[in-house]
Order: structure tokens, then C-alpha cells, then sequence
């Protein structure tokens, strides 16, 4: 897909924590549904793939302990927020966890 690349620092998390019997599931938002444009911050940006309610079930369904949100370019940080709040709305004691270039270059 044009646009996309695999993030590659997440891929390993999962295998390191797969290995330790972790159960793991990634979910790539964009890749799920990346014609799906929808305002964040005031309207004055956007975040491309799943529809909030969409992210929401797919995390509550897998009903995580911590969710790992990749932020790979600083461009993207406004839609990590977004994508942060709609998970804490669901549940207030997720424990949200950033990384990726952008977390690495400005923490």
C-alpha cells in the first residue's frame, strides 16, 4: 500500500513478547480502512483508517492490559492523541505505551 510501511520497532516488540508467552495483536488502523479520512484536533487535521468507534471495538475485543501506540513521524502525533483519548474513554486504567521515531527524536 502506498504510503504504508510495516513498523518494524513494534514487529519486534510483539515477537520479544510473544516469545515470553504474551499474547500480542497489532492493529494498523490505516491498513484497515485507509480511504476512512477523519478530523482531529479542531478540524485543522486529519487521521486516515478505522472510524473511532471501529478502534474502540477492535481494542475492547481484544481487551488488552497495555496498548503500544507507534507515533513514527512527528507529523502523526496529533492523530496518536486522538487515537490515545478514544482508549482511554473506553477504559480509563488502559496503560498506554508510545514509541517510535518521533517518541525517540522528542520525548
Amino acid at each position: 500500500m502506498r504510503g504504508s510501511s510495516y513498523p518494524l520497532g513494534l514487529g519486534y516488540v510483539a515477537a520479544g513478547l510473544r516469545k515470553s508467552g504474551i499474547e500480542v495483536n497489532i492493529l494498523d488502523y490505516y491498513l484497515e480502512n485507509p480511504s476512512l479520512v477523519t478530523p482531529i484536533h479542531n478540524g485543522l487535521l486529519y487521521r486516515i483508517g478505522l472510524a473511532d468507534h471501529d478502534i474502540q471495538n477492535k481494542v475492547l475485543h481484544f481487551d488488552p492490559d497495555v496498548v503500544g501506540i507507534n507515533i513514527g513521524f512527528s507529523v502523526q502525533l496529533k492523530a496518536a492523541e486522538a487515537v490515545a483519548s478514544l482508549l482511554k474513554a473506553i477504559n480509563a486504567k488502559l496503560i498506554l505505551v508510545a514509541g517510535g521515531a518521533h517518541v525517540s527524536a522528542a520525548p
